[in-house]
């Protein structure tokens, strides 16, 4: 935060905000004991997001200043984040290998971690071999992988096979479900549950 220039009274109050916090967990109705918070960002907090995008940055400027990985026009586009989502994005595999690897010196510096097993690398177009470390740990290479919901799959064109039937799988659970509420599949909303 000091590097965003928030200071005195602004410090003050995300300080006071973070203190002495504790949380509990909900579980079908019910809550376990508090506990104390003592490192991290508040799960499900109003300032959570904002809070880990000005932690994160600094991994994300190191990526940018590099600058020769992937691209789309004159954008960068070699690290697309959401939350604590990160994909790296790059046309050589030895230029992948540094990416994690300065992944994981960020990872070390800053005392955070990165699951192996939830990691992965996706070869879209490259039938080449080769293998990429995390921790001294092989990464796996499956055939396809799903990040923030979207399935990948490397033997489609542009790695995105099932999006489209998954999609409407899920609009097709949604409307069912929401049938309930008086949604019909033909007209809308029933015009006596839209006047109530």
């Amino acid at each position: 935060m000091h590097k965003m220039n928030i200071s005195g009274d602004n410090w003050l109050l995300f300080r006071a905000w973070y203190e002495d916090l504790t949380t509990k967990v909900k579980w079908e109705g019910n809550y376990s004991r508090g506990f104390k918070e003592k490192q991290g960002v508040r799960q499900g907090g109003v300032w959570s997001p904002t809070a880990y995008k000005v932690f994160i940055n600094s991994l994300l400027k190191i990526y940018e200043e590099k600058q020769n990985w992937s691209y789309i026009g004159s954008i960068y586009c070699g690290a697309p984040t959401v939350a604590d989502d990160v994909t790296l994005i790059a046309n050589d595999p030895y230029d992948l290998q540094t990416m994690i690897n300065i992944q994981m010196d960020h990872a070390n510096k800053f005392r955070y971690t990165i699951s192996e097993q939830k990691s992965c690398v996706l070869k879209i177009g490259d039938k080449s071999e080769h293998s990429w470390y995390m921790n001294d740990q092989k990464l796996n290479t499956p055939i396809n992988a799903t990040h923030l919901g979207i399935k990948r799959d490397i033997n489609s064109k542009f790695g995105v096979k099932e999006v489209v039937p998954d999609r409407i799988q899920t609009a097709r659970k949604t409307v069912y479900a929401l049938m309930g509420a008086g949604l019909y599949g033909l007209n809308g909303i029933n015009p006596k549950v839209s006047v109530t």
